[in-house]
């Protein structure tokens, strides 16, 4: 990822400082994701607890059968049609909402490190806490980007429109 691309999406971005860290830290690819765990040989079997495939950071968060509803769900609420389908080059939906003037760039930024980091906590619940995936986890999600959002003005009124 080019180092301008990941500014486009934590420059303005009014979300939890936690969110914003671990959306740098997916962005660099620094997740301590299974994958790069097994390489350092700090553990010893690398299946997502999800679905069993192999958890990388790309499967995690945008292949993984057990996540990629949430993305869908977080994404229809803000009438947003995409799929986002990843970091690399060839999915530029990101951050080409990020780079637009439109009032979703704002929603979106906080959306994705939102759902990033909701992501993250789930997995690393499941992992070390074996709880499961928490069904209400889009709400909580969506909760998030309205408490960040509703403390920006000339927002709500779209905010108003997104929660009819």
């Amino acid at each position: 990822m080019n180092d301008v691309d990941w500014k486009s999406l934590l420059i303005g971005n009014t979300t939890r400082r936690r969110a914003k860290i671990i959306l740098w830290l997916a962005c660099h690819g620094r997740l301590a994701t299974k994958d790069r765990l097994m390489k350092i040989g700090v553990i010893k079997e690398e299946n997502c607890k999800f679905c069993d495939d192999r958890e990388t950071l790309q499967h995690l968060m945008f292949e993984c059968s057990g996540t990629k509803g949430i993305w869908g769900a977080v994404l229809d609420w803000l009438h947003i049609d995409k799929v986002v389908h990843g970091w690399g080059p060839s999915e530029r939906l990101g951050y080409k909402i990020c780079k637009s003037k439109s009032w979703r760039r704002h929603f979106f930024k906080v959306a994705l490190a939102e759902t990033v980091y909701a992501v993250w906590c789930s997995r690393n619940s499941k992992v070390y806490c074996k709880r499961n995936l928490d069904r209400n986890i889009v709400d909580q999600i969506i909760e998030n980007i309205v408490n960040r959002v509703l403390g920006i003005p000339k927002l709500r009124e779209k905010l108003a429109i997104l929660l009819m």
